[in-house]
């Protein structure tokens, strides 16, 4: 468990001991060394400025931390996005909507819902759809759009 939390995670580019108390791991050893020769006024003079720089690292290693999580998502984002095969639909089309997998689902149930109409595109991967009474944002990897066969109008 020391191991895990003292090593530095991708994404924070910091180790949660450092997120959770402000400062490295130290040693047994370092901890006894630095108790030395001190008095009890100046431990309390050391420890009042101790808090007070500990807080202003804890506050600068959350903003780091939030900072690099910020930027992994969105390359993790832009990853994804790479991989997906554009589909672009206007307001007032039809879409299918991909079922999501559910714990007591049969392997033979339809894999896409019933017909929804599309309200408007939020941005180039996420489509704004009428479900109903409420309307529902979705990735476009969750959407396979409707085509309906051409009526003939001849009147036989």
């Amino acid at each position: 468990m020391f191991s895990y939390n003292t090593s530095y995670h991708e994404e924070t580019k910091i180790s949660p001991y450092e997120l959770i108390f402000g400062h490295r791991p130290r040693s047994s050893s370092t901890l006894s060394e630095s108790r030395q020769g001190t008095t009890q006024r100046n431990s309390r003079r050391i420890s009042r400025g101790l808090n007070k720089k500990i807080k202003d690292r804890l506050s600068y290693f959350k903003k780091y931390a939030k900072e690099n999580l910020r930027k992994a998502k969105e390359s993790s984002n832009q990853c994804y996005d790479k991989r997906i095969k554009l589909l672009i639909l206007d307001p007032r089309d039809f879409v299918y909507v991909l079922h999501e997998t559910r714990k007591d689902s049969k392997k033979l149930i339809d894999q896409y819902d019933r017909l929804f109409e599309v309200i408007r595109q939020i941005s180039n991967v996420n489509y704004e759809i009428k479900r109903g009474r409420r309307n529902q944002t979705l990735h476009i990897n969750k959407l396979k759009r409707a085509y309906f066969p051409l009526q003939d109008n001849t009147g036989d």
